[in-house]
């Protein structure tokens, strides 16, 4: 499936779906909030956000992290193709396996972005979030790849395959510093997400 398809399904869904969605990231990212012991120093933070399939995403994003981080945000959405979210703020044009513009920030985020990228580029993506990161800064990648890869069904979709383990063995190579648990998708589902958190320190 390429990513103009998917841009398109998501045109046609309603503001609830949309809503529901957001409320899901919020639920996976308080899950991860609560297990790690963050602090950010300064006033206000910097945020990227890798891959945005709707426009109406980018303002429900500022709106949550802002709920979870209690702090003033500097917000700013990239994708490799941008005319589905023209007319939002602070949205730039990048292929995320290059390295990151107008870094650092505080916290990079990424959600089931990984499966629209070749297998042999998804480590460029994570090594990139890494690079872009401000010391004490955090990369939350989400990842739907139940367990070690991406599940069959949606491989017959045209997905990448997400391999978690190669991913893990080569932060481990590069002396960077993470953690990988599960994270429950929503308040009504039993489905879980991988979340891969690296740390700068």
């Amino acid at each position: 499936m390429d990513l103009f398809e998917y841009h398109q399904r998501y045109v046609t869904l309603s503001q609830e779906n949309i809503l529901h969605g957001l409320q899901a990231k919020e639920y996976q990212l308080g899950q991860v909030f609560s297990q790690l012991n963050l602090t950010f120093n300064e006033n206000s933070l910097r945020i990227a956000i890798l891959g945005c399939a709707d426009k109406r995403f980018v303002k429900g994003h500022q709106e949550l992290f802002g709920r979870l981080l209690y702090k003033p945000l500097e917000l700013t959405t990239f994708d490799i193709n941008t005319d589905h979210l023209n007319g939002e703020n602070r949205i730039i044009k990048h292929d995320c396996t290059k390295p990151l513009p107008q870094a650092p920030y505080n916290v990079i985020f990424s959600h089931i972005l990984l499966k629209f990228i070749p297998e042999n580029q998804q480590w460029s993506v994570i090594k990139n979030s890494y690079d872009a990161l401000k010391s004490g800064g955090v990369a939350l990648h989400f990842m739907d790849v139940g367990g070690k890869s991406l599940p069959t069904s949606m491989l017959k979709e045209g997905f990448n395959k997400v391999i978690l383990d190669v991913i893990k063995n080569k932060l481990k190579e590069s002396s960077i510093k993470f953690i990988n648990f599960k994270v429950i998708k929503n308040k009504e589902s039993s489905g879980y997400l991988e979340c891969l958190v690296l740390f700068k320190e």
